[in-house]
């Protein structure tokens, strides 16, 4: 094995941009997630008595998570397809329903969870075709420089 083979993006910086967004494309939407957890138990603290300088602080640092989550997203929008980021931002909607689940002990009905299974189902579709999709031009590209043609060579031989 080539270096290359072993380190892509050692050789191929636009992998390595590649991997970075959509590493902040996963961090935004878990801070999306942490933050509306905690949105939701700032707001529990805050009406279950009167609301106090704590009370201001925990709202404040729910906020914040949640922003970080903006910049994240604002990061992967760099290189990430919209078509393709804005569908996993449904992710959140998975993590929300375990978080409040596990952490907030609220009750998860059975609609509730097979509505939430159906959009990771549909998000997985999503990130399925984007995948076979970019594959298959990725190969048609592939196809064209192997053959020494590039887009002018093959309009040229265009009917």
């Amino acid at each position: 094995m080539t270096r290359s083979t072993l380190l892509p993006a050692a050789d191929h910086p636009h992998v390595l941009r590649n991997w970075l967004s959509y590493g902040a494309l996963a961090l935004s939407i878990a801070f999306g997630t942490a933050g509306q957890l905690l949105m939701k138990w700032a707001a529990v603290g805050a009406l279950s008595g009167s609301p106090d300088f704590r009370s201001f602080l925990q709202l404040g640092f729910a906020v914040g998570v949640y922003c970080l989550g903006i910049v994240n997203w604002i990061i992967a929008l760099r290189t990430v397809p919209l078509g393709l980021a804005y569908p996993l931002t449904s992710l959140t909607y998975v993590g929300v329903l375990a978080g409040s689940y596990f952490l907030l002990g609220e009750t998860v009905g059975i609609l509730r969870l097979a509505g939430v299974s159906l959009i990771f189902a549909g998000v997985m579709l999503v990130v399925l075709d984007h995948n076979g999709s970019d594959g298959a031009e990725r190969k048609t590209e592939m196809r064209k420089n192997a053959s020494g043609g590039g887009a002018s060579s093959s309009s040229a031989r265009t009917p």
